[in-house]
């Protein structure tokens, strides 16, 4: 998608990183590792890629251009509360 958008656009202003996703709502010992595992990773680890593989592209953008560039990260509601259950 990185290659895509130097291609196509030549610059990047914004990279917003909104992505969610969430399990049944159960305690550790009823859930499953495999499935607790691949919400963290849509959260924090596809956050962490979106960012490694664009940010080259907002910073020559923000040197070329003379212009401020920002990166956005959002996060779901869900990630507020300390509910039971809810720690993936």
């Amino acid at each position: 998608m990185a290659k895509a958008v130097r291609k196509e656009m030549g610059r990047l202003d914004v990279l917003i990183n909104n992505a969610g996703v969430t399990n049944m709502w159960e305690p550790i010992t009823d859930g499953h590792a495999e499935t607790y595992f691949k919400t963290w990773d849509l959260h924090v680890k596809g956050t962490y890629l979106m960012s490694e593989w664009f940010l080259h592209l907002l910073v020559e953008t923000a040197k070329n251009q003379n212009v401020a560039v920002d990166i956005i990260d959002t996060s779901l509601l869900a990630a507020h509360f300390v509910i039971p259950g809810a720690s993936a």
